[in-house]
C-alpha cells in the first residue's frame, strides 16, 4: 500500500532529476572507467557460490525455529538449500488451498519472502529452473528472484557518476523477469494470479512505469480473493497515486462497491474507508511525533487491523514508548505471528527496557522470518555484548551464522565469509571460500561484504585475461560500499576517485530525454 507522502516524493524526485538534466552537466570522460553495460553484482569470475552449511540445532533455540519454520519462510530456506522438491511441494499445498483469500495471502507472503533476498537467491532459482523448465512453480520463483533483484538495484542510492550502470542493472534484471511472467499470466490457476501480482511490481520498474491497464489487474485480483483485505488497500494506494482527481474518485468508489458486493468483513471494510479518507483528506503534517499517536489510536479503535496497528506501532516508536511498542507489537503478532517489522521493533523495545532474554528471542524470531536486522543484533551482542549472550562466544555465534546462511540472510553470509578470513570457531582460513560467501553477502547488500568483495576479488582471481573486468568490478563494489559510508571504502575511493565511474558520467542529451520521460510519467 502506498504511504501518504509517496506521491509528493515521486513528484519531487522527478522534478529534481528533470531540473538537473535541463540545467545540463558537463560530460566527463573517465580513465579506467566502467562502460555501464555489465551487471557486476552477478559476476563471480569462476568462484563457485557456496552451498548452505549444516546447522547445529543443539546450539540453537529449536522451539523458536519450529514456530517460524513454516509456510513461505520454510520455502525460502528450502530454496537456499537447493531442496527443489520441497519448494515444489509447498507450491502444491498452495495450489490445493480451497479458499481463494488464503491462497492469495500465501502467494503474497511467498513473494514477500524474496524481499532483499532476490539477488541472493537468484543462483538457486536459476538452477531449479534449469532442472525443471516446465514447472510453473520454478518459473514463478525465478521471476520473483529477478524482480526483487531489480527492485534491490532500484533502491540503491547511486551517485550521479554511476547512474548509467545503475539503470542498466535495473532494466536488465526486469527484462529477465517479464517473459517468465508473460508466459504465466495466461494461466487461470494460482500461478497466473501470482504472476499478475508480481507483474505489477516488475512493470513499475520498466521505462514508462505501470500503465493504466494495471488497474484491471488490481480489480481482477480483488475479484479472485474478495475477502483478502490487503488487495483492497494496495489497490487504493495505486488509485490514490493518479493525478486525475475524477478518475481517483471513480476508482475509490469501485473498490468500495466491490467491498460491499463481496461483503468484505469488518473491521477490514471500515479500514478501507479509513485508508481512502486519508488519501482524499491527508492528515495534516505535524513535526511533533506525539500528534500521531491519537490519530492511530482512533483508527485502531474503529478498525483493529494489522495495518492500523502497524501505524500505531511506528507512532509509539517515534516517541520511544518502549512498553507501548511491546504491547502494540504483540497485538500485531496475535494477528500475524510472523510479522517481521513487529518482531524487530518488539526486540528493540525490549532491549531498551533491559529485557535481554526476551529481546534475544524476538531478534531470533525476526531472523527466522527473513530479518537481517535480527541476525545482526545477535552478532553484535556476541562481539560487543548485549541480549544476555556470552561475549566472544564464537562457537555459539557461528551456529547462528550457519542457520542464517540457510535462511538466505546477507548478515549470515558476511559472518561466514569473516569466519574464513579470521579463522574463528575453528573455521579454516581460505580467501576463496571467504570471497564466495562475501559475494552472497554483497548481493544481499551487506556493506562489509560489499567492501570485502572488492578486497578479495583481485587477490583471489588473478587470470591476466580478466584483469580489466576485475578492476571494473572491484571499482563498482568499492563505490557501492563508499556510497553507504563504509569507512575503509571511502578511504580507498578517495585515493582513486575515478575508480568505478561510468565512462561518460553524463550524456546531456540522453540524460535530458530520460529525465523528461520520468517527469511526464509521474506528473501526467
Amino acid at each position: 500500500m502506498q504511504d501518504r507522502p509517496t506521491s509528493l516524493i515521486r513528484m519531487t524526485v522527478a522534478g529534481t532529476l528533470a531540473l538537473a538534466a535541463l540545467v545540463g552537466c558537463e560530460q566527463q570522460k573517465v580513465a579506467d572507467c566502467d562502460p555501464g553495460d555489465k551487471d557486476w553484482e552477478r559476476q563471480t569470475f569462476g568462484v563457485e557460490l557456496p552451498s548452505a552449511p549444516a546447522v547445529d540445532l543443539a546450539a540453537l533455540p529449536t522451539d523458536l525455529i519450529q514456530a517460524h519454520y513454516v509456510g513461505p519462510y520454510r520455502m525460502m530456506a528450502l530454496l537456499i538449500k537447493g531442496d527443489y522438491a520441497g519448494v515444489q511441494s509447498y507450491w502444491r499445498e498452495v495450489e490445493q488451498m480451497p479458499d481463494h483469500t488464503e491462497q492469495m495471502r500465501a502467494v503474497v507472503r511467498i513473494l514477500d519472502a524474496f524481499y532483499e533476498r532476490g539477488l541472493y537467491a537468484l543462483n538457486m532459482a536459476q538452477a531449479w529452473h534449469a532442472q525443471a523448465p516446465d514447472s510453473p512453480a520454478a518459473q514463478m520463483v525465478l521471476a520473483a528472484a529477478w524482480t526483487h533483484a531489480a527492485s534491490e538495484a532500484s533502491r540503491t542510492n547511486y551517485p550521479k557518476d554511476a547512474w548509467g550502470a545503475h539503470f542498466f542493472r535495473v532494466h536488465d534484471r526486469v527484462a529477465q523477469a517479464i517473459p517468465l511472467l508473460d508466459s504465466l499470466m495466461i494461466r487461470k490457476d494460482v500461478y497466473g494470479r501470482a504472476a499478475r501480482e508480481l507483474n505489477l511490481k516488475a512493470r513499475s520498474m520498466q521505462p514508462g512505469g505501470v500503465d493504466e491497464a494495471a488497474w484491471s489487474h488490481y480489480l481482477e485480483l480483488v475479484e479472485f480473493a474478495p475477502h483478502y483485505e490487503w488487495l483492497y488497500l494496495r489497490a487504493a494506494g495505486f488509485a490514490a497515486n493518479r493525478r486525475d482527481e475524477p478518475l481517483r474518485a471513480t476508482r475509490f468508489a469501485q473498490l468500495q462497491s466491490l467491498a460491499d458486493t463481496h461483503a468484505l468483513p469488518q473491521p477490514h471494510r471500515l479500514n478501507l474507508d479509513q485508508a481512502i479518507e486519508a488519501y482524499v483528506y491527508p492528515p495534516a503534517e505535524n513535526p511533533n511525533p506525539q500528534a500521531w499517536r491519537p490519530y492511530w489510536e482512533a483508527r485502531v479503535k474503529g478498525a483493529p487491523t494489522i495495518y492500523n496497528y502497524y501505524g500505531w506501532l511506528e507512532a509509539e516508536y517515534a516517541v520511544h514508548n518502549w512498553a507501548g511498542m511491546v504491547d502494540v507489537a504483540d497485538k500485531i503478532l496475535a494477528l500475524h505471528p510472523h510479522h517481521k517489522r513487529a518482531l524487530e521493533l518488539k526486540s528493540y523495545a525490549l532491549r531498551e527496557m533491559g529485557e535481554s532474554k526476551a529481546a534475544y528471542n524476538a531478534s531470533f524470531e525476526a531472523m527466522m522470518v527473513g530479518s537481517d536486522w535480527g541476525i545482526n543484533q545477535i552478532f553484535t551482542a556476541y562481539t560487543r555484548g548485549g541480549l544476555g549472550l556470552p561475549l566472544k562466544n564464537y562457537d555459539a555465534m557461528y551456529a547462528h551464522c550457519k542457520l542464517g546462511a540457510n535462511l538466505g540472510l546477507a548478515g549470515a553470509a558476511n559472518c561466514m565469509g569473516a569466519a574464513h578470513t579470521d579463522g574463528f570457531a575453528g573455521v579454516e582460513r581460505d580467501d576463496r571460500k571467504a570471497l564466495a560467501w562475501h559475494f552472497l553477502g554483497a548481493r544481499g547488500g551487506h556493506a562489509n561484504s560489499v567492501h570485502d568483495v572488492a578486497v578479495l576479488l583481485p587477490r583471489v582471481v588473478r587470470e591476466p585475461a580478466l584483469a580489466a573486468d576485475i578492476s571494473m568490478a572491484t571499482g563498482h563494489w568499492i563505490r557501492k560500499a563508499a556510497n553507504v559510508n563504509h569507512t575503509a571504502a571511502v578511504n580507498k575511493l578517495a585515493a582513486r576517485p575515478d575508480w568505478g565511474r561510468t565512462c561518460a558520467i553524463v550524456d546531456d542529451q540522453a540524460w535530458a530525454e530520460w529525465a523528461f520521460r520520468v517527469l511526464k510519467a509521474v506528473l501526467f
